[in-house]
C-alpha cells in the first residue's frame, strides 16, 4: 500500500535507530510497528535499562512516555539531557497528562523536544517523528 510519509532508504546505510521508552505493552508495540512502516529501526525498553541501552546503540530519536511505571519520563528527560550522548537527541513526550511537561518544562521545544497528547492518531506520530528526525513527508 503506498504510504503519504517519506521512506527512509535503507539501501545507503542502516536504518535510523529510535528508542521508545513505554510501558504498555501494546501501545510500545504498535508505535515500534509503525515506526518499521517508515523504514525506522525500533526497539522498546523499559526506563531502567535507558542508561545501558543509549550506550549500546545512539538512538537518532527518543519516544518517551511521561508516565511511566515506577519512573518519571521528565526526570528520565533530564538526565538523557545531562549524558552527553543523548543531549541533543530529539525526544517525543507521548502522555496522557501534556500539561505535566508543558507546566515542568516550559521550554522543552527549545530542548529539542516535541509533545504528543495520549491519544494519538498514528498519522500524527508519523508526521512528528518525520519532523523531529528533519525528513519532510513526500
Amino acid at each position: 500500500m503506498p504510504s503519504a510519509y517519506q521512506e527512509i532508504d535503507q539501501t545507503a546505510s542502516p536504518p535510523p535507530y529510535v528508542l521508545v521508552i513505554e510501558d504498555e505493552p501494546a501501545l510500545a508495540a504498535l508505535i515500534v510497528l509503525d515506526l518499521a512502516d517508515l523504514g525506522l529501526s525500533a526497539q522498546t525498553i523499559l526506563p531502567h535499562r535507558v542508561h545501558a541501552s543509549i550506550h549500546q546503540a545512539q538512538p537518532a530519536l527518543i519516544i518517551l512516555d511521561v508516565q511511566l511505571l515506577g519512573h518519571d519520563g521528565i526526570e528520565i528527560f533530564q538526565e538523557l539531557r545531562a549524558e552527553p550522548v543523548t543531549a541533543t537527541t530529539p525526544v517525543i513526550f507521548v502522555t496522557a497528562v501534556p500539561w505535566v511537561v508543558e507546566d515542568r518544562l516550559p521550554a522543552y521545544t527549545a530542548q529539542a523536544a516535541a509533545l504528543l497528547a495520549k491519544p494519538f492518531a498514528f498519522d500524527d506520530l508519523r508526521r512528528l517523528v518525520l519532523t523531529m528526525m528533519d525528513r519532510p513527508p513526500s
